[in-house]
């Protein structure tokens, strides 16, 4: 799962999305690693820094390169909401993960039928539990990062 930033859950303790996204997993997928668009922790990502922390960037991509790295098949579930708007970062961070996927076969998924009004996919810990259903990266890419006019 690809998601914004991490919260309160650590290696011994979940928290909301977590224990959402095990639920999610079950039936679906035979386990999960949370993946963030930043690694900075923090449970409200109106409190994440308005500016890229390159080496903390770096780090985080560099261990999502090697979880990559041991399967040749993923699934990912898009997952980020409407917060990935916040920073102009935060979208640049999710180019950077899409291209390690691109030797990999890759299966997209995103939570029930419409992502948000903004046309984000959902967020796990919002709202009721909806089926996945099929994500295509590439139209969000086209359709929804592309710099802002004026």
């Amino acid at each position: 799962m690809i998601g914004l930033n991490p919260s309160t859950a650590d290696k011994d303790k979940s928290d909301r999305t977590i224990t959402r996204v095990r639920k999610y997993s079950e039936g679906n997928f035979d386990g999960f690693f949370m993946i963030n668009l930043s690694a900075q922790r923090t449970p409200h990502p109106s409190d994440l820094s308005q500016q890229l922390d390159s080496d903390l960037r770096d780090e985080n991509l560099l261990h999502i390169k090697e979880m990559f790295s041991s399967y040749p098949a993923i699934t990912i579930l898009a997952a980020w909401g409407n917060n990935i708007n916040r920073h102009p970062y935060l979208r640049e961070s999710l180019k950077a993960i899409v291209e390690l996927t691109l030797t990999k076969e890759v299966t997209w998924k995103h939570i029930g039928p419409h992502g948000t009004k903004m046309g984000q996919p959902r967020h796990p810990g919002r709202g009721a539990y909806q089926e996945l259903q099929s994500f295509s990266i590439r139209d969000y890419l086209s359709n929804n990062l592309r710099p802002p006019g004026p």
